[in-house]
């Protein structure tokens, strides 16, 4: 096979682990507006932060990295959507360390496929 083949074959497979790469362990943020009709006047411009599927990711130590894009934002209380667990290779630990560093605001937790194949258990 011609060189030119195999270098643009290599380079295809680099770009695809590099894009795997970085949708794996990168930091997306996504904003939706919702738009509800009769919605009391309370909740007008309420903002949940939701996080899910972490699958016992570190961003950076403690979750720093992970802690400082949240604090960028405005939000009046975090739903945790469940597999924040790798259920692969169990470690609660970086779970741990978000939520005891989340702003003060109502938290509320759904468990995902990840927790419930660790055993957890809803308290």
């Amino acid at each position: 096979m011609p060189f030119v083949f195999w270098l643009l074959v290599g380079l295809a497979v680099l770009a695809i682990g590099w894009y795997l790469y970085l949708e794996r362990y990168t930091i997306q943020v996504k904003r939706y507006v919702i738009h509800l009709k009769n919605l009391p006047r309370g909740f007008e411009g309420f903002t949940i932060l939701q996080l899910s599927d972490l699958h016992s990711k570190q961003f950076g130590q403690n979750q720093e990295n992970l802690i400082r894009v949240i604090n960028q934002q405005k939000y009046d209380m975090v739903a945790l959507t469940g597999d924040f667990i790798n259920k692969f290779k169990p470690d609660f630990e970086p779970a741990m360390d978000l939520i005891d560093q989340l702003s003060n605001v109502p938290i509320y937790f759904v468990p995902g496929n990840h927790e419930w194949k660790t055993g957890f258990k809803a308290k």
